[in-house]
Formats: structure tokens, C-alpha cells, sequence
């Protein structure tokens, strides 16, 4: 059982835990809510997820010389055939990671470093510090929602 796999199974866990106790279950002050509990567990499979990715990235990168170049523009990472993120499948041997919250892993690279993003569910994770000089096509695309990311070389 990989990571992956684990954290769904984990997620599924919580979420059925959430249904059985949703009646009559009250949370006590200081204890974390099962909800919360679930979300954790979805961004640490993201953050799994992006150094996935990452990895997929070096690689083609070892045979290419460069990253997928996305122009320095935010786009997934392959939700369509034109995605330049879809050129890793040549190199992720079991496929590239699916969002388990259902929603898309998104990539930003010039050909010679990369970010990748996800969106960030839990309070508990950090959010991406990634601003800057590229805070302002991250926060165009994204708006105001709390976001993972995993900045490459």
C-alpha cells in the first residue's frame, strides 16, 4: 500500500467517522473535529502528490534539459492534451497524481524552474509563501484561495 493509498484510506476513515458521529457527537473545546481531521489528511496527500510530481519534473528535466515550459503562466498540470504538464507522463511510470479533493495540481515554469500548486484545505497546513515577483499570476488565477505549492530549482 503506498502513501497514496494510505491517506485515501485514511480520508475515507475520517469521513465515515464524520457520518457516524455527525447526530450525536459534539466536540469538545480543544479537540480537534473529525472534518478537520479529514482535511488534514487531503492536503498531506496533496503535498505527497507535488513532490510526486517534483520528481516526475527532475526527471524529465535529466532527459530534456529543461522543464515543460508553461511560459511562466499558471496552468494544470494535465487536465487537457495541451497542457505542457502532460508531457511527464512519458516519465511518471504509475501515471501523474489525481487531486483527492477532486480539483486539479497546477504548474508554473519557465523551462528552467518550476512551481507547482494545489489548493489548501486545512488551517493546519502552511500556506504557500510563494509571492513576490510571482504573487501576482498566482493570486489571478487562484483569487483568494489558500494554496499549497513546491517551488523547484
Amino acid at each position: 500500500m503506498n502513501i497514496r493509498t494510505t491517506a485515501a484510506a485514511a480520508a475515507l476513515f475520517v469521513g465515515l467517522l464524520a457520518g457516524s458521529f455527525a447526530i450525536d457527537h459534539a466536540v469538545s473545546p480543544g479537540e480537534p473535529d473529525v472534518d478537520t481531521a479529514a482535511l488534514r489528511v487531503i492536503d498531506a496527500a496533496r503535498k505527497e502528490d507535488l513532490s510526486e510530481i517534483a520528481l516526475a519534473l527532475r526527471g524529465y528535466v535529466g532527459l530534456h534539459g529543461s522543464y515543460p515550459d508553461t511560459r511562466d503562466r499558471v496552468q494544470p498540470v494535465c487536465s487537457q492534451s495541451g497542457n505542457a504538464g502532460c508531457s511527464l507522463v512519458e516519465i511518471a511510470q504509475d501515471g501523474l497524481p489525481r487531486d483527492p479533493g477532486g480539483g486539479d495540481y497546477w504548474l508554473r515554469s519557465n523551462g528552467q524552474r518550476f512551481i507547482l500548486y494545489a489548493l489548501r484545505e486545512s488551517e493546519e497546513t502552511l500556506p504557500c509563501a510563494d509571492v513576490g515577483d510571482h504573487g501576482r499570476p498566482v493570486r489571478e488565477h487562484f483569487g483568494n484561495k489558500s494554496i499549497l505549492c513546491l517551488l523547484g530549482p
